[in-house]
């Protein structure tokens, strides 16, 4: 089965998810890239959440509370706690936000 990720072939659409995981990775929130033998796709299951979540969001403060619940559902609270951690990312991630769902509508209107 395709993730999320996989189903989509618009330039503008793959972008955004690059920057998603750009910046989901970069923030490594559990911390789990200090060991070389992690999978670089540890994180693609909240990812491919926040994708999902992204085109519900009408604020960036709506954005860091989605991504937070993410993390706090599939970890634990602790493990996902503060909050505000995920803030810059969730800010990065919401600016391509009217790109992104333009290019979903487009991608939809083709099929």
């Amino acid at each position: 089965m395709k993730s999320f990720i996989e189903k989509k072939d618009n330039q503008d659409y793959h972008n955004t998810i690059d920057l998603i995981k750009k910046e989901i990775n970069e923030l490594d929130p559990l911390d789990l890239f200090y060991d070389d033998g992690v999978p670089k796709d540890i994180y693609e299951q909240e990812i491919n959440e926040i994708i999902y979540r992204l085109q519900f969001c009408k604020t960036v403060e709506e954005l860091i509370e989605y991504i937070y619940i993410i993390f706090a559902s599939n970890y634990t609270v602790g493990e996902a706690s503060p909050k505000e951690k995920f803030s810059n990312a969730a800010k990065n991630i919401f600016k391509y936000r009217g790109d992104f769902l333009k290019s979903r509508k487009k991608k939809n209107e083709t099929i």
